[in-house]
């Protein structure tokens, strides 16, 4: 199952805002903020240089939205540190992803950010 394009286009928009204003410029260098769109997932992703190689970045995911179309909802998840994917029970599903966005935003239960 894919988002319909409206869904997508309003998705890409909100993150691009986000990932845009969340890490300050002055530290951008270091570590950035972007995403991926497969299907019905979105994955936000936190990028760093190597430590060995400053040419070169990891990508390590924060946090997954799925997207339900039954429900037109989106469920939140935060990524383990073997990097699977847990239900994030602090928000129930959303019908928009600006308020999961905003929950990984404000991480009031340490879950995304440490």
């Amino acid at each position: 199952m894919t988002i319909a394009p409206i869904q997508k286009q309003l998705a890409q928009k909100q993150l691009d805002k986000f990932c845009k204003t969340r890490i300050p410029e002055e530290i951008k260098h270091a570590i950035q903020l972007t995403y991926s769109i497969e299907k019905n997932k979105v994955t936000l992703i936190e990028k760093r240089p190597l430590w060995n190689d400053r040419t070169r970045w990891s990508e390590l995911p924060v946090a997954v939205m799925i997207f339900d179309k039954e429900s037109m909802a989106w469920q939140l998840y935060w990524i383990r540190g073997n990097g699977k994917k847990e239900l994030y029970t602090n928000l129930p599903p959303q019908k928009d992803l600006q308020k999961c966005i905003d929950e990984v935003d404000k991480d009031p239960l340490c879950t995304f950010w440490g």
